[in-house]
């Protein structure tokens, strides 16, 4: 089914999307997009920055939003005095599958460093879906 879509779509200067996966599930036909977002400048170097990507889960051909999470994180902040820092945060993504094979929850492990040390805790979500409000939800407690 990915083949069905274009993998790669340059939306402007700073935002991009690519589709990752597109498969049938509790949601029907969905695509998984990694939205990367920046607000570094390309013509100068210096200043405060972030970066990362989404990722987003979209029923197919409805269009609609099933799953919104950032899934990476790059932010760096520059001072003269204190030095500069910067604290990177990745996801690791696993999918949950119903008894006949569809798919039923993302689960997230997210860890970040800061200036390239890990900084504790790993966060764990999880996402179920819910099929009275057609998307999924982020498990109470996480």
């Amino acid at each position: 089914m990915l083949s069905d879509f274009e993998t790669m779509v340059k939306v402007d200067r700073d935002f991009s999307l690519r589709v990752l996966h597109a498969e049938r599930g509790n949601a029907g036909s969905v695509a998984e997009l990694n939205v990367e977002h920046s607000t570094a400048n390309p013509c100068c170097d210096g200043g405060d920055s972030h970066s990362g990507s989404d990722l987003l889960l979209v029923a197919v051909p409805e269009g609609a939003k099933v799953l919104a999470f950032e899934k990476e994180t790059d932010d760096y902040n520059h001072d003269d005095q204190d030095g500069d820092t910067q604290k990177v945060c990745k996801s690791e993504i696993s999918y949950g599958r119903d008894g006949k094979d569809r798919l039923q929850a993302i689960d997230a492990r997210t860890s970040c460093t800061v200036n390239g040390k890990f900084e504790p805790p790993i966060k764990v979500s999880r996402f179920e879906w819910n099929a009275s409000k057609k998307r999924f939800l982020q498990r109470s407690g996480d």
